[in-house]
């Protein structure tokens, strides 16, 4: 589980891959499964060999929260971030949930601003980014992203 300092924490690495494509899925035995199992479905094909081979990504994967970032945010040090992260599909709720627990997140009050840097003829890449303010600096926070009403939607908590 990644978390981050406010006191310390710049910016934060990608989350999850750019794009991902059925050779990003592999079966795992522990936990059971094809893996990473939010992005991954066993979906056997007449010629698969391996389990591996039956691991494809899931046709919802558009929607699912990628690239996620984190930056500062706020006149004093500490007291606010913004998180941007990427979908592949317009996600029309898109939310913030931020807490000082992995266990206790609540969501975050304030406007997700969506807006599209890259389209062509094969895909269109939304860049959603959300800002949060009133943290407490030196304090340890969680947080996750995604659709309010779609769970199947929403990222790991980071």
């Amino acid at each position: 589980m990644k978390t981050f300092v406010l006191a310390f924490l710049a910016f934060a690495a990608t989350a999850v891959a750019a794009i991902i494509d059925d050779d990003d899925c592999v079966w795992s035995y522990s936990p059971l499964g094809c893996q990473p199992s939010a992005l991954c479905e066993f979906n056997y094909n007449f010629g698969d060999l391996t389990l591996s081979q039956s691991c494809r990504v899931k046709s919802s994967v558009n929607y699912y929260p990628q690239q996620m970032h984190l930056a500062y945010a706020g006149t004093t040090a500490g007291t606010g971030m913004t998180v941007s992260w990427a979908t592949y599909a317009d996600v029309t709720d898109s939310s913030l949930w931020v807490g000082t627990s992995s266990s206790s997140l609540t969501l975050v009050s304030t406007t997700v601003k969506t807006v599209s840097y890259y389209s062509d003829d094969s895909y269109t890449m939304y860049h959603h980014h959300a800002t949060v303010s009133g943290l407490t600096p030196h304090t340890k926070y969680y947080y996750k992203v995604g659709s309010k009403t779609q769970t199947t939607y929403q990222s790991d908590v980071s």
